[in-house]
């Protein structure tokens, strides 16, 4: 399974990507939502995107904008330091599964099997 991580901070990328291959899943990293566009043009097998939401430049929440209106398929995950701020935020983040971080792996693992993902 190919994931696609969006994440800005390279300590929460070595992360989520050694915790996501030990799951099983193939990883692909970006650190912006222009390039998380384009790679989900590129890759059209992606079945989930481990998202964080404050990014430089455009936002997390322009990446689920997008998700909604071409890929509804792909499953998604925030993660973020920013959990209870965001659910205060727009109602499409409000509605999108979240996991704060820090995280153990444990956490993660079960968030991405409440998705639907055999892990």
């Amino acid at each position: 399974m190919r994931t696609l991580i969006v994440e800005d901070d390279v300590h929460t990328i070595e992360l989520l990507r050694f915790l996501l291959e030990k799951l099983g899943f193939e990883t692909v990293v970006t650190d912006n939502v222009v390039d998380a566009i384009a790679t989900l043009e590129r890759l059209p097998d992606l079945q989930l995107v481990i998202l964080d939401i404050l990014l430089p430049s455009l936002s997390g929440v322009e990446l689920l904008k997008y998700l909604q209106a071409q890929a509804s398929d792909v499953k998604v995950l925030i993660v973020s330091a920013h959990v209870g701020v965001l659910d205060k935020q727009d109602p499409l983040v409000q509605a999108t599964p979240k996991l704060a971080k820090p995280f153990r792996q444990e956490q993660l693992r079960a968030a991405i099997a409440e998705l639907g993902f055999d892990v």
